[in-house]
């Protein structure tokens, strides 16, 4: 096996020395040989092989790529000494990998959430050895990703949890409340607080004028294309565009709009089953588009339905 391994090595195919590289039976010899490979996917392969001896993964860990050392932050076997030295690499994605590593000290999490870098300080949010300090820290990062990984974060507190409830943005109480160690205040408080920022929004408010409105429907929160979607003094072009929404809560918003257009609504009723039902709800929506919205909640529900033939 080992002698097969080694001849392997000297392949010139990358992907079959890369597959030596992190194969666990081949020799040290052949590794650290692969370690000084040209190709830095294969050195990077060897970086997280668990047999690769000390003396070569330090090497590795100083390479100059910035993929190869950011590699051996996964291997375990790499010391804590050298993930010291990579928390303070030049190269942000060095420094990411060791900040979502388990195995890096509190000392050197500390040092890295206040990194210049918003996607560091993500990848340490999102660590869930992270201490409760650090997250409640980074609760009020001005980045809204970090602040989402940390409403992600399953060692986050609930306590923690309740406060980023009613972050001002949607996308961090959403992580908030689908955290699997969050209570049913988190929910609430979150639910209460995207109603009433909905409310407060002049995406909402009636009394926008409808210029503005046309401006908000490109707006990048779904939240906030979802107000404009109801509100009643949208123009129609605005309208066409949000009938093309990606996201479906916008589009079923629309469809319960009575004062949407004719003709966007009967488009609307061959659209997801939950966007055909408002239309088929919606009081103002005339008889050709209620008739169709049935027709494809109808057509939907058959195709569903289990086979009673079968089994």
């Amino acid at each position: 096996m080992g002698f097969a391994l080694a001849v392997l090595a000297t392949d010139t195919d990358t992907t079959v020395r890369e597959a030596v590289a992190s194969n666990t039976a081949t020799p040290e010899v052949v590794l650290e040989h692969l370690a000084r490979d040209p190709e830095a996917s294969v050195r990077q392969a060897v970086s997280t092989n668990p047999e690769v001896p000390g003396p070569v993964l330090d090497m590795l860990a100083t390479d100059a790529e910035p993929a190869v050392r950011a590699a051996t932050v996964a291997n375990e076997n790499l010391p804590p000494e050298d993930l010291e030295a990579l928390a303070q690499d030049p190269e942000w994605t060095v420094r990411r990998a060791v900040a979502g590593c388990r195995r890096s000290s509190t000392a050197i999490l500390t040092l890295l959430q206040s990194d210049s870098s918003p996607e560091v300080r993500r990848s340490l949010a999102a660590n869930p050895g992270a201490a409760t300090q650090l997250l409640e820290t980074l609760a009020d990062d001005d980045a809204p990703m970090v602040r989402v990984a940390v409403g992600s974060n399953p060692a986050s507190t609930p306590e923690l949890l309740v406060r980023l409830a009613t972050d001002p943005e949607w996308a961090v109480r959403g992580a908030a409340r689908a955290n699997p160690g969050a209570t049913p205040d988190v929910e609430q408080l979150s639910l209460a607080h995207e109603a009433q920022r909905r409310t407060e929004h002049p995406a909402a408010d009636p009394r926008t004028p409808p210029d503005i409105l046309a401006e908000l429907a490109g707006d990048a929160n779904w939240v906030v294309r979802q107000a404009v979607a109801l509100n009643p003094r949208t123009p129609r072009e605005a309208l066409a565009e949000l009938a093309g929404d990606a996201n479906w809560e916008v589009r079923r918003a629309l469809a319960t709009n009575p004062k949407a257009p004719d003709d966007l609504l009967q488009a609307l009723a061959s659209d997801d089953l939950r966007v055909c039902q408002a239309v088929a709800d919606n009081p103002a929506a005339s008889e050709a588009a209620v008739s169709r919205a049935l027709e494809s909640l109808q057509a939907r529900r058959r195709h569903e339905a289990p086979d009673p033939t079968i089994g």
